[in-house]
């Protein structure tokens, strides 16, 4: 049988995944019978992280359902962690599912990962995001 090594990072970040998830799985619901505006559009998932404190952990992650009617679709998904400190993890998870129409010609969706390490020692800073669209 062969052993798949996993860093020890990657199964710290797929815990607070599922623990974002499931802390925010009532919202879906409610975020799903929201609607994107007429003619289409933009939709905006961004976490930010932000960890300048010595020896700590710092994770935040968002879920986000839209239905973006219309020609046009842009939605936007983005996690940004920031460490600056000594011995510290930021960790943000963003996961956007996108729901437009089938009409939508002009589609352009942004998914952007920010990672920065500035002045640490033995820091990690992981940006996660998830973004899907479909028909």
């Amino acid at each position: 049988m062969r052993r798949i090594f996993v860093h020890p990072h990657r199964r710290l970040a797929a815990a607070l995944f599922a623990a974002a998830v499931l802390a925010v799985g009532p919202a879906v619901s409610r975020a799903m019978a929201d609607r994107g505006p007429a003619g289409g559009g933009d939709a905006s998932n961004i976490v930010q992280v932000i960890n300048q404190e010595d020896n700590a952990l710092r994770a935040d992650g968002s879920i986000q359902v839209n239905t973006l009617e219309g020609p046009n679709a842009s939605p936007v998904n983005s996690a940004t962690a920031f460490s600056s400190c000594t011995n510290c993890q930021s960790f943000a998870v963003a996961l956007q599912i996108n729901l437009i129409s089938p009409e939508a010609t002009n589609i352009q969706p942004q998914n952007l990962p920010v990672s920065v390490n500035y002045k640490c020692n033995t820091s990690t800073a992981v940006p996660w995001r998830i973004s899907t669209i479909s028909p």
